[in-house]
This record gives structure tokens, C-alpha cells and sequence, in this order.
């Protein structure tokens, strides 16, 4: 009997804001993938450039397979927008999208083969989220870094709930969830949140598996506007940030308690007695004193990635 060759649903979701410069370029990487069985979904938060031109032109040029969203919620922000994007997606897999970045050719097939492989072993039942690893290159697509886990100092392994209530590793660019990873998403959405990419990565590490592709799948472009964008890692860069870094770590330390204790209210229903201890202790982490701050840190390996990165972080706690 003849395997069946049908190709699994794939939803491409694009944020758009001020994209023209490097849109197209976007676009026709999206387009030129060894896998087709996709539909691009792009949302433009109100660009006053030329992106709701291109947008327009290539919607015409590819049909259905290209549909842009209208509609009429206003600026969002790139959370919201992603999050909008997530609520209208029904395929069996979703990957997310830049607008400033360029696809390698087998981005999609790489990131569905590991996919695949994991739901093989643990069932499609299982919430599920691949990432990538990625070349860094500047705005004129000029090689800046071949690894963007080398170029940070990031190491994709440690994605334990300890670690990552504290250092987020996935680049929502590289990303693909499954249904399930989606459906269970879109069942508790945030208002307090990192990024939108660092709470699917709470949500695949809490409830099912997080794995990555060790090869690199797009070019990620740098150009001084990106909403995060990549640092490259040293540690002179470090000291260099030690006059600046105590006031800098201790706001972003809050962010990421709120995000935790959003974390543990979303979904204490499904969360382990464990998880909940930690998430609740780590967001209300200012009732301790400083010694037991870092204690409680140190016992339950709430560790940033990198000796030099952790020890600035309990250094100015």
C-alpha cells in the first residue's frame, strides 16, 4: 500500500509593525521553503510605512495561502499581536515569524522532522515546542555570528522550570508548537508577560517537552530596531555593564517574579504542588532577605545561563 503524502497543516504567524525595509525579503524566503503546506497569517500593528503595501501585493500574488488580518482591534503591541495571531490558528502545527529575518530553504522541514519525532514518541496529546539555533548577521545580511547560541553563550539543554523562570533560551523566531502546545495557550492567556516567546517555552517545560535542532534554520537579522535582538556575549561585555547592571538586574528580576506568579495563577489547576512552590516562592521572592534570596536560589538551581551571568544576578539581587 502507497504511503500517504499529504503534508500536515502548518499556520505561519507574522507580527508586522514598520517592516518595509526588510519585509519582502522575508516573504520571499517564506515562499521558496521545501515544505508548502503552509498558510502565512500576518497582522500589521498599524505601520505607517509602506508594509501594508507589500503585505497587500503578495496577499494578491498567493491567494489563500497568504491572509492578512483585519481586524479593527488597533496597536496591540508584539505580544498581544502574536497572541491575537495564536487565537485564529487551527492547523495541527504553528510557527512563528518575524518580519526583519530570512528563512533558510529547509527551515520548516527541519523544525516538522523533529516535531514529528517527538510526537512519535510521546503522542500528539503532548504539548510540544521545537526551537533552533540561528546565524546572526547584520542589517545588509552580513555574517555577524554562525551560532546564535555560541554568539549569546546559551546552552539549549538547561530548559528546566528553574532555569527558565529566570533566562528564557527560545528565540520565538526558530519556533514551532503543536495543537496541543496551542489549545492549552490559548486556554490561559497572560497580561503580565516577558515575552510571548518565553511563556510558551513555561508552558511546553511545565506540561510537555521542549526540544530543539542544533542546525541553524534562519538568518537573524540585526539592525538596531529589533524588539530584542542579539548581544553578543563576553565577559568583558559583562564588566564593562557592572556600573549600570545592579539596577538593570534587579527591574528585569521583577518582571520575570511577575511573570512566575502570572505563571502559577494561569494555570495552578494543572501545575504540580512542586511547580507551584516554586513559581509562588520565586514571585514573592522580596519578603526574603537578601541571604534568602540567594539561598533559595541557590537550593532550587535558579540559575541564569552562564557561571558570570548568575553570579552578577546574586550579586545584585
Amino acid at each position: 500500500m502507497r504511503e500517504s503524502t499529504v503534508q500536515p497543516s502548518i499556520d505561519i504567524l507574522m507580527a508586522t509593525y514598520n517592516g518595509g525595509s526588510y519585509l519582502e525579503a522575508q516573504l520571499d524566503s517564506i515562499f521558496s521553503q521545501t515544505v508548502q503546506s503552509f498558510t502565512l497569517y500576518v497582522r500589521d500593528d498599524q505601520s505607517n510605512d509602506n508594509t501594508a503595501e507589500i503585505l497587500n501585493r503578495y496577499s494578491e500574488k498567493f491567494g489563500p495561502r497568504m491572509k492578512v488580518l483585519n481586524d479593527g482591534l488597533g496597536r496591540l503591541g508584539v505580544i498581544r499581536n502574536f497572541f491575537t495571531l495564536l487565537g485564529g490558528s487551527n492547523a495541527e502545527y504553528v510557527m512563528l515569524c518575524d518580519q526583519d529575518d530570512v528563512w533558510l530553504p529547509r527551515k520548516i522541514e527541519i523544525t516538522l522532522a523533529k516535531m514529528q519525532e517527538i510526537e512519535s514518541r510521546s503522542g500528539k496529546h503532548t504539548p510540544v515546542l521545537v526551537h533552533t539555533d540561528l546565524k546572526v548577521v547584520s542589517k545588509e545580511l552580513e555574517m555577524l555570528g554562525d551560532s546564535l547560541w555560541q554568539y549569546q553563550n546559551l546552552d539549549p539543554a538547561k530548559d528546566s522550570l528553574s532555569r527558565l523562570v529566570v533566562h528564557n533560551v527560545v528565540t520565538g523566531c526558530t519556533a514551532m508548537i503543536n495543537r496541543s502546545h496551542a489549545d492549552l495557550t490559548l486556554s490561559a492567556l497572560p497580561e503580565h508577560v516577558m515575552m510571548h516567546d518565553w511563556w510558551f517555552a513555561l508552558v511546553a517545560t511545565c506540561f510537555g517537552k521542549i526540544d530543539f535542532v542544533t542546525e541553524q534554520t534562519m538568518l537573524y537579522r540585526q539592525h538596531g530596531k529589533n524588539d530584542t535582538g542579539a548581544k553578543k556575549w563576553s565577559a568583558s561585555t559583562l564588566l564593562k555593564k557592572l556600573s549600570t547592571y545592579s539596577e538593570t538586574s534587579k527591574l528585569l528580576l521583577r518582571k520575570t517574579q511577575a511573570q512566575a506568579g502570572e505563571f502559577s495563577l494561569r494555570f495552578q489547576a494543572k501545575l504540580t504542588a512542586e511547580q507551584i512552590q516554586l513559581l509562588n516562592t520565586y514571585s514573592e521572592m522580596d519578603k526574603l532577605s537578601g541571604l534568602g534570596k540567594r539561598l533559595f536560589l541557590i537550593r532550587n538551581s535558579i540559575f541564569k545561563q552562564g557561571v558570570l551571568r548568575t553570579f552578577a544576578m546574586l550579586a545584585f539581587i
